[in-house]
């Protein structure tokens, strides 16, 4: 057993080390997201209700390009009434539901987009939500090489408390340290 004094200094060089490898990682990997991927390759939405599936259905009429992923939110059939409603083609749209919460939305599909070769999104999700889903998609996808364009849909609640921001950042933080994300069947 290692005497206190040493562990503590074990345990100060791997936080310094995690602090530089991610000081150093995401800023370069986004670089290289923005250089290989300057335009948005997709839209991504965090599902969080009607209103949000209905602005996003909008949003995507005018990009008939890109793919859209739903990540929770209503049901199959509910998102496809939404979609077809404003002239979206289900061909487009995926919904995944996997997630659980805002940091299982980008555990649980930086392996599709990888997969994908997407390097940038559109990320859609409520105003008050949106400080918290960037930062999540900036340490997650971005981790992983995948830029965002934030997106926020108007909505009147207030902003998010800061703690919130706070406990999903460093739930990001372990899941990229260990992979560890709790999951279960959603919509």
């Amino acid at each position: 057993m290692l005497p206190m004094s040493r562990q503590k200094g074990y345990c100060s060089l791997v936080i310094l080390g995690i602090f530089f490898v991610g000081s150093t990682i995401l800023p370069l990997r986004l670089t290289i997201a923005h250089i290989l991927a300057p335009q948005p390759q997709g839209i991504f939405l965090l599902g969080g209700g009607h209103g949000r599936e209905v602005a996003t259905a909008r949003f995507a009429k005018h990009f008939p390009e890109l793919e859209v992923w739903v990540s929770g939110g209503s049901t199959r059939e509910r998102v496809q009434e939404i979609f077809t409603q404003f002239g979206v083609s289900m061909e487009r749209v995926h919904l995944d539901c996997r997630a659980t919460d805002t940091v299982t939305n980008f555990t649980t599909m930086v392996d599709t987009f990888q997969e994908q070769n997407i390097r940038h999104l559109f990320l859609l999700t409520s105003d008050y939500h949106i400080a918290r889903s960037r930062a999540l998609a900036t340490l997650i996808f971005g981790f992983h090489g995948i830029l965002v364009t934030p997106i926020p849909i108007p909505d009147k609640k207030a902003s998010e408390p800061w703690f919130k921001l706070a406990r999903d950042s460093i739930r990001a933080i372990i899941w990229i340290i260990t992979g560890y994300s709790a999951t279960s069947a959603g919509c």
